[in-house]
């Protein structure tokens, strides 16, 4: 019975070593076949479960507050994350510039940041004052883009607020008035559109790259109203930073608006501009629309003499050019009156073109015709083409003929002209490395150029590192033919100088020629006298007046005159002088 047992336990431990041995080398089970798949994609459900989720995180600043996967096309909620100290939430953002704020009402189809804002509730008084720089035909006329304009007329008033910097302001604004906000006299510090909570901007814009737009693509943001309707524009032609595009007011939202800047001075990204509307107006009835009419024209409305209109539309310009003699006059499409000159008209001009019933005879040439609203009259005036300076000057872009500043003649082929660079002059969207930036144009006043010149590299802008005074000379390749070009060149002028009845007149100003080479302390130089000077107003045994001035880094003046009064040297005789200054005392002593 032993041995029974003994052999049916080896039979069996058998068995089993060789089930274990054969299970060694069986296949590995395949998985099962009926796993879940979408029908759809032909994918496994789980698969296309991830497919449709989308991730969604939660950022203040670069740090990470949370994340979410959410499905795709859904929604988000928003939610209040910790506080943090000296700061107040102020909602959730689409970008890091907390500019744009989130709309949790659309569905989201692709991985989303969102951004919170947090502004600081730490008070800090603004002691700026405020205004608004712009142009327009309501109340936005009172600027036409002048800083002492808007400061005269358009200043905000800063509400009575302890706790906030609140600055108010009321204008009639119609459509395609525009506005910036600016203070201290210059555009540093100018903000616009990108200051408005909720600006909206067009499919495709980048906002940080301007040169990517074209000249015709206007609407680069909105500003709508609770309505959603669209209330203001932003854009910019000159390629400044997007915060401080124009404010312009959309067509059909004439009337008064009160305008709000509300600022932060430790932390002026956070400034805003709010908006209200106070009355509804009507729109801007067009009153005039002139044209030159005459023999040009068949004395017929023409659209090639079609006068054009500023943006206050109350002036209107056109230039003449005509290459036999003509007679012609003013008038006004809407009502169809007529503008003349009076029979005993000047033969040289200027001319006024008004109640008169005379035709104004003209000979071949070119002539600037203004016409004022105000005035109900229109000049005329004979023109010539010149060299002005171009550029980023007097506070503003005049990449054209009308900055006034004008290039006078040396010789046939030279030209000079001197400009002090402020701060106002320095585009910082654009300019990095220097301060300002010109050439020089030919053309007549107010208009376009025929010709630019820029420096002698490649023809490019003249650019200075330095505010200051700058003596700007253009030398003409040919005199007879501009399209030859020519080279533009700047030299700081820093120190002392001498001025007055000196050269080809009256030289009340810094030249480089003119310029006292300093020696130690001594502060002198030499001047010969052959014959009077050409100043009509010296007297009779007088043949020049002088004094000495300074002229600082910034090209800020110091004058320097006699030991009586200040006032000028006087130069009694033909001869060589030594004329030095000693103290804030000048002298004239002949060899």
């Amino acid at each position: 019975m032993k041995k029974f047992l003994s052999a049916f336990a080896l039979i069996m431990v058998l068995a089993i070593s060789l089930s274990c041995f054969a299970a060694c080398f069986s296949e590995t089970p395949e998985e099962p076949t009926d796993k879940p798949t979408d029908e759809a994609t032909d994918k496994p459900t789980d698969k296309v479960e991830e497919d449709n989720k989308v991730t969604v995180s939660w950022y203040q600043g670069s740090k990470l507050l949370k994340e979410e996967k959410i499905d795709k096309g859904s929604k988000v909620t928003s939610w209040t994350p910790d506080a943090v100290e000296g700061k107040d939430f102020s909602g959730w953002f689409a970008e890091a510039s907390l500019t744009q704020e989130f709309n949790f009402d659309a569905a989201i189809n692709e991985d989303t940041d969102i951004f919170a804002k947090f502004t600081s509730n730490v008070f800090v008084e603004d002691d700026k004052s405020y205004y608004l720089i712009g142009t327009g035909s309501g109340d936005m006329k009172k600027s036409g883009w002048n800083h002492e304009n808007s400061m005269a007329n358009l200043v905000m008033t800063k509400a009575e607020n302890a706790s906030a910097n609140v600055y108010e302001i009321e204008i009639l604004m119609y459509a395609g008035d525009a506005f910036q906000i600016c203070y201290g006299g210059t555009y540093d510090g100018q903000v616009g559109i990108g200051y408005v909570p909720g600006v909206e901007y067009a499919d495709g814009t980048n906002r940080y790259d301007q040169n990517t737009y074209t000249a015709a693509d206007k609407k680069f943001a909105t500003v709508k109203n609770a309505d959603g309707t669209v209330v203001f524009e932003g854009h910019d032609e000159f390629n400044k930073e997007y915060w401080t595009w124009n404010i312009f007011l959309a067509e059909g939202q004439d009337g008064v608006y009160k305008i709000t800047y509300t600022t932060y001075p430790d932390h002026p990204a956070d400034n805003t501009i709010t908006f209200e509307l106070v009355e509804k107006k009507d729109a801007l009835v067009e009153t005039h629309d002139m044209y030159i009419c005459g023999t040009v024209s068949n004395w017929d409305f023409s659209d090639e003499f079609k006068m054009t209109a500023d943006d206050t539309k109350e002036n209107f310009s056109f230039l003449l050019n005509i290459s036999e003699d003509a007679e012609i006059k003013l008038r006004n499409k809407i009502g169809d009156a007529w503008f003349g000159t009076t029979a005993d008209a000047s033969a040289e001009g200027p001319w006024t073109l008004g109640t008169g019933d005379a035709n104004l005879a003209l000979k071949a040439g070119v002539y600037k015709i203004a016409y004022n609203v105000e005035s109900n009259t229109a000049t005329v005036t004979p023109v010539a083409k010149s060299f002005w300076l171009a550029g980023v000057v007097n506070g503003g872009a005049h990449w054209n003929c009308a900055s006034g500043i004008e290039f006078e003649q040396v010789n046939d082929t030279t030209y000079r002209a001197y400009y002090t660079f402020v701060e106002a002059d320095t585009d910082a969207s654009w300019m990095t490395g220097f301060v300002g930036a010109c050439k020089a144009v030919y053309g007549y006043a107010g208009w376009d150029a025929d010709f630019w010149f820029g420096n002698e590299t490649n023809g490019d802008n003249v650019t200075v590192d330095s505010y200051g005074l700058y003596e700007l000379v253009l030398t003409l390749n040919d005199a007879a033919d501009l399209s030859k070009g020519g080279v533009l060149k700047a030299e700081k002028l820093e120190g002392y100088f001498l001025v007055g009845t000196i050269g080809d007149g009256d030289t009340w100003r810094a030249e480089s020629q003119n310029k006292i080479e300093v020696s130690g302390d001594a502060v002198s130089t030499e001047y010969t006298w052959t014959q009077k000077d050409n100043a009509d107003w010296l007297g009779a045994d007088q043949i020049s007046a002088v004094k000495i001035i300074k002229v600082d880094e910034t090209g800020a003046v110091t004058w320097y005159g006699n030991e009586t009064n200040g006032d000028n040297v006087i130069i009694p005789e033909v001869g060589t002088y030594t004329i030095a200054l000693n103290g804030e005392v000048v002298t004239a002593t002949k060899k």
